[in-house]
């Protein structure tokens, strides 16, 4: 079984947790905008698809797509829309992941752990997006 999906926006990797004294212990929370962003994910993965989360090891391949800059020329836009050039910025394909793989828990698999093979790649494309594809391994 395969699930293709598209996040659309700027990809939002998963940021640092907070934490807040709350009289003797520490609750710790994520950031509002990893929250939201993780939310997103969910709800567009729970768009195309429906049902129970998979029980197999999966492999997820990660695509993210970064608009190019206004600032860029015209030919160093022309660049980065052929492949020539890689976004080499924020934020790091390990948190773009580590987002991914937490909005997914317990909606697309049962749990991270059953994650055995993935792929991320970062682009620039003519719009922002993130797309994701899961696959049931056997």
């Amino acid at each position: 079984m395969q699930i293709d999906f598209v996040v659309n926006g700027d990809p939002v990797g998963q940021g640092r947790p907070r934490f807040a004294r709350q009289g003797k212990f520490v609750h710790t929370y994520d950031p509002p905008k990893s929250r939201q962003y993780k939310a997103k994910i969910a709800q567009s993965f729970q768009q195309a698809y429906i049902g129970k989360p998979l029980t197999k090891p999966v492999k997820i391949s990660i695509k993210a797509v970064f608009g190019v800059p206004k600032s860029y020329s015209k030919s160093r836009t022309e660049a980065c829309l052929k492949g020539l050039e890689w976004p080499t910025k924020k934020p790091d394909t390990d948190n773009i992941e580590k987002g991914v793989y937490d909005a997914l828990n317990g909606l697309a698999y049962e749990d991270d752990k059953q994650i055995v093979m993935t792929n991320t790649v970062k682009v620039y494309g003519p719009e922002a997006r993130v797309e994701i594809t899961i696959e049931e391994l056997e």
